[in-house]
């Protein structure tokens, strides 16, 4: 059973990933210097990763580091065009 507490805190550094990705373009980091960074725990910091992956904001490269995917000029972070077009 995942706790609320553990839902919000991964919550957060998801916004926080997707800020410092924002911030800072051509970032790459494997998991353990990701959860080192942001001052995570494993599990906390794989569960935010995992989620990011999964919604296509993050890539995993060959070589295990997390780099962010180009976004469209003028998408907003979290939301796909296909999602904009059928809206």
């Amino acid at each position: 059973m995942v706790s609320t507490t553990s839902t919000t805190s991964t919550g957060r550094l998801v916004e926080r990933i997707r800020e410092e990705y924002a911030a800072m373009p051509g970032l790459k980091l494997t998991r353990e210097q990701a959860c080192r960074l942001w001052g995570a725990g494993h599990e906390t910091c794989e569960a935010a990763l995992e989620a990011l992956l999964a919604e296509g904001f993050l890539h995993q490269t060959g070589t295990g580091k997390y780099v962010a995917l180009p976004r469209p000029k003028g998408s907003a972070a979290g939301i796909r065009v296909n999602q904009l077009k059928s809206a």
